[in-house]
């Protein structure tokens, strides 16, 4: 069957995102500079901090764990209206973060000219469409 290899793959996609953000927290900075949507003169949007990162890195893992719940690899574990409950909002902010804010992210941005906004439109905004709509497609199996 293939619900339990599409919960794995986006459990799969989720774990590594997570230490990534754990990299992030612990220090490294390799790649950071494409993380952080910049305005003009390349000044960065917002500067996240080691809660904010942590949140981030915490809420990823939890999506990877959401994904075996949704797939059914964890039966019982929470009753099936959280479980779906959680995968809609899983998938709408996946799906909504992929749309962006028309501003600096996501495939309707108007600011193209940064690291982070090429790294967006390439790979960003795309990840996040299939992650939004590869949970929903789980969700309605």
């Amino acid at each position: 069957m293939m619900i339990p290899v599409w919960s794995w793959t986006l459990a799969a996609v989720f774990t590594p995102l997570g230490l990534l953000h754990l990299y992030w927290l612990l220090g490294g900075t390799r790649g950071i500079h494409a993380a952080i949507p910049t305005i003009a003169d390349n000044k960065p949007l917002f500067q996240p901090g080691k809660l904010e990162t942590a949140a981030v890195m915490a809420l990823l893992w939890i999506a990877a764990f959401w994904m075996l719940l949704l797939g059914r690899e964890l039966p019982g574990m929470l009753p099936s209206w959280l479980v779906n409950t959680g995968g809609y909002l899983i998938s709408a902010i996946f799906l909504i973060r992929s749309v962006g804010d028309f501003r600096y992210i996501g495939f309707f941005k108007r600011y193209r000219g940064s690291p982070f906004a090429r790294m967006d439109s390439r790979y960003y905004s795309p990840l996040c469409l299939a992650l939004g709509a590869s949970t929903l497609i789980l969700l309605l199996h």
